[in-house]
């Protein structure tokens, strides 16, 4: 592996091994679809670059009056990026686009998922047209949890790259975390023929989901050979083969569902809780409650911004209202425990404890 150059050429074209240095192990731990899509991104940028520095070279200053120099000009448009928002990115633009991208994919190795979805965001406004950067944003969103902001980005992405497998693959993992397993199947498929390997799990996940077990059989199989030390590989393989999904199993694979699009003040007030400003919190997911009395992520916002002022006599029956819609829901269970622990109910919070276990 090698390190980024700590420096750039003053030429956007002579430094011939920026495609073998953009982050060719970008997924270290899984496999290699997201690395081959990288180096494609870089060949589109490096023609682009190619494109607008001959326009550059040549003068591009100039008066189109004579039909074939009109001709000319589309006959050198660059190839695969046709501008989709009416004006061209400046070479200049373009370049700061790129180390923008960079940056953020270096962010996005360390985990650092939020960080790097800023550096992406700032590449796209510089450059529309950064299919490297939207790939990159939309696994940024997608691995910090924001699935919703995650599918336009890979939606973009594909617009100006149809055939970009790792986006292509965003998209499946992303329907089939909403449970539109339709949806997933057409876009795992689809990535899976361009090499993706980590479409393979989701795609026997969804089989077996659907009971389509002759179908989910291929993949299952894929699985348990790459790792035959994977117990629940194991299983869904078992699965399959039998013709049958038990109840315990079918919880383990089954994907949460699509999220709800939560209300400005709903995110305002987590945003406030985790700096530590309940009572601010408190304000603003009281407010959403009386726009939406049944939101629950206001209602365990509330509870838990309450509990941690020390009212845990208003927070309990929150809770409790929370868990009569989801039984089984962490936050509110611990919120829960740590109201009854403050009733002296040690042995009844034990009891929602080994539920959250469960």
């Amino acid at each position: 592996m090698t390190d980024q150059p700590s420096s750039r050429s003053t030429s956007p074209l002579a430094d011939e091994q920026r495609e073998q240095e953009i982050l060719d192990t970008a997924l270290q731990e899984s496999d290699q679809l997201l690395a081959r899509s990288l180096h494609g991104d870089e060949q589109r940028r490096r023609r682009r670059l190619a494109w607008l520095s001959t326009l550059v070279i040549g003068g591009v200053v100039m008066t189109f009056v004579i039909v074939g120099l009109v001709a000319g000009w589309f006959a050198v448009s660059p190839p695969e990026e046709a501008q989709a928002d009416g004006q061209e990115s400046t070479l200049e633009q373009i370049e700061k686009a790129e180390e923008l991208s960079t940056a953020g994919w270096e962010l996005w190795k360390q985990r650092k998922y939020s960080e790097a979805a800023k550096r992406f965001e700032q590449s796209v406004k510089l450059d529309p047209e950064g299919v490297n950067a939207w790939n990159g944003l939309g696994w940024s969103q997608f691995n910090g949890g924001e699935s919703l902001q995650a599918v336009v980005a890979f939606e973009r992405c594909v617009k100006l790259a149809p055939k970009h497998g790792a986006a292509l693959n965003g998209l499946g993992q992303t329907h089939f975390l909403w449970k539109e397993y339709d949806k997933a199947e057409k876009y795992l498929l689809e990535a899976e023929k361009l090499g993706a390997s980590a479409a393979w799990l989701s795609l026997a996940k969804l089989y077996l989901l659907k009971g389509e077990f002759e179908k989910a059989k291929p993949w299952a199989s894929k699985i348990a050979e790459q790792t035959p030390q994977n117990e629940s590989a194991q299983q869904m393989l078992a699965a399959a083969k039998a013709g049958k999904l038990d109840d315990a199993l079918r919880r383990l694979l089954e994907p949460p569902g699509k999220p709800i699009e939560q209300s400005p003040d709903v995110k305002r007030g987590w945003a406030m809780f985790n700096q530590g400003k309940n009572r601010t919190a408190e304000r603003l997911f009281r407010r959403a409650l009386k726009a939406d009395p049944e939101n629950l992520a206001a209602i365990n916002g509330l509870g838990f911004s309450l509990l941690n002022q020390g009212k845990h006599e208003e927070a309990k029956p929150l809770f409790e209202r929370y868990l009569k819609r989801e039984k089984d829901a962490p936050g509110p269970l611990n919120g829960l425990a740590r109201c009854l622990e403050a009733e002296g109910k040690s042995a009844e919070a034990q009891q929602v404890r080994e539920r959250m276990a469960e």
